[in-house]
């Protein structure tokens, strides 16, 4: 999973993680489907080489800092 997660955050957010993440928890949203389970993580030490540009599939981006 955290192979995943750091693919996903150079992909979507140009970021690059520095230290292991933690995982802070495994939810089940239901809301969505009866499959949708979400892995959230920590990550307290990061680099972002650029600032993630909004677009059509990302059409709106939130940081956590």
């Amino acid at each position: 999973m955290v192979e995943a997660l750091a693919r996903e955050l150079v992909e979507e957010g140009n970021i690059e993680i520095l230290e292991p993440p933690v995982l802070h928890g495994m939810f089940f949203n239901s809301r969505v489907s009866h499959r949708d389970h979400v892995a959230v993580f920590v990550v307290r030490s990061f680099r972002q080489a650029r600032v993630t540009v909004p677009d059509r599939r990302l059409p709106r981006t939130v940081s956590f800092l």
